[in-house]
């Protein structure tokens, strides 16, 4: 959108949206500052049966270990059979 629609409609927030749609962010990085949050994720081509989530489920969670930091060796995560 163009500013000049985003200021009419947001006001002068506006201003910080058309900033931000073009990539731009005065914000100091804080490298210091506390992670608030973390993920990791796979997309998948087709719809997956429940059955056949857990390697899938490792998979994501070997990424999500090393995401963090913390290499996970085994995993005692045991299917219920449900």
């Amino acid at each position: 959108m163009d500013l000049p629609t985003l200021e009419s409609h947001f006001g002068r927030y506006g201003v910080r949206l058309y900033e931000l749609e073009r990539g731009v962010d005065e914000s100091k990085v804080g490298p210091d500052r506390p992670t608030q949050s973390i993920w990791a994720e796979d997309t998948v081509e087709r719809d997956v049966p429940l059955t056949e989530t857990e390697p899938m489920i490792r998979k994501l969670l070997v990424a999500f270990s090393l995401l963090i930091s913390s290499p996970i060796t085994t995993c005692a995560i045991q299917p219920t059979g449900n």
